[in-house]
């Protein structure tokens, strides 16, 4: 017998990522930082996290959130997570920053493969309980935006 669509792991609805999404978002930063400035998330024996608000509208935000690793040539954000959050909704959603030449199929694929690792990166901040500590002062952060 052949598995039912809706029951397939690939056929998870993109809207009940964004909800568990956004559950673990706020599990990690209960109240986001007012300003724009870097932030730190920091858990103990394991690298702190950088968090900065890139865009705050009426009903949505806009986040940065990864590792910064200034020895590094390329990539040295990462991962590169770039995520609006639907403060009304309760949905956060990775963003897919060159997504427009995408056809529609591929798009739902990589929109899905990207907040499904957005999740696990989430669950990993949340079991290892990292939390907001100061402001970040380091100024090669200023490139990554």
């Amino acid at each position: 017998m052949q598995t039912p669509r809706f029951m397939q792991r690939d056929a998870v609805p993109l809207q009940s990522l964004y909800e568990h999404n956004y559950w673990l978002f706020r599990l990690v930063l209960p109240q986001p930082p007012a300003d724009d400035d870097w932030y730190l998330l920091r858990a103990e024996g394991r690298a702190p996290l950088y968090l900065r608000c890139i865009g705050r509208h009426a009903y949505t935000s806009e986040w940065l959130l990864g590792h910064f690793y200034p020895a590094r040539q390329q990539r040295r954000f990462a991962p590169d997570y770039r995520i609006r959050v639907y403060h009304d909704a309760r949905l956060a959603e990775a963003m897919i920053v060159d997504a427009h030449n995408l056809p529609v199929r591929e798009l739902r694929a990589a929109k899905r493969a990207q907040n499904r690792a957005l999740g696990e990166w989430l669950d990993y901040c949340r079991r290892h309980q990292y939390r907001l500590a100061e402001v970040a002062a380091s100024a090669p952060l200023v490139d990554v935006a």
